[in-house]
């Protein structure tokens, strides 16, 4: 399998289970100044990121549509859900928090959902 068919398919499983498309270049300053924080939040966050050398990958640059880089996909259920264009740290820490919160987030009853099922379960308080 070719460096280009494997970063292909990485990409597509990305863009399936959510994550971040990170789009950089080996003579891109920028790209290699923010590389550690971006490892850094992507451990933090739990949040799973895959790289794109453009130069290597001028296909996925094209159909994502990248201009600049770095640039920074976020993915949701094969949906692009946000974008940052550029070594902007605080923009970044902002969108992988971001999907770190929904990807914590579990279907749960409410409180008052809960209640109203437990309640039926309540011993009464006062035997007869």
């Amino acid at each position: 399998m070719s460096d280009t068919t494997s970063t292909r398919s990485r990409v597509d499983r990305l863009r399936k289970g959510g994550g971040v498309l990170k789009f950089t270049a080996s003579w891109c300053g920028p790209c290699r100044v923010i590389a550690p924080f971006v490892g850094q939040l992507s451990n933090r966050c739990g949040v799973p990121v895959v790289s794109v050398d453009v130069d290597d990958n001028e296909d996925l640059r094209e159909e994502f549509e990248v201009r600049a880089m770095p640039t920074f996909l976020f993915f949701e259920k094969n949906k692009e859900i946000g974008r940052v264009v550029g070594a902007n740290r605080e923009e970044l820490q902002k969108k992988f928090e971001e999907m770190k919160e929904k990807t914590n987030q579990i279907s749960l009853p409410s409180v008052s959902e809960a209640s109203l099922t437990t309640s039926a379960w309540a011993l009464p308080t006062t035997m007869e």
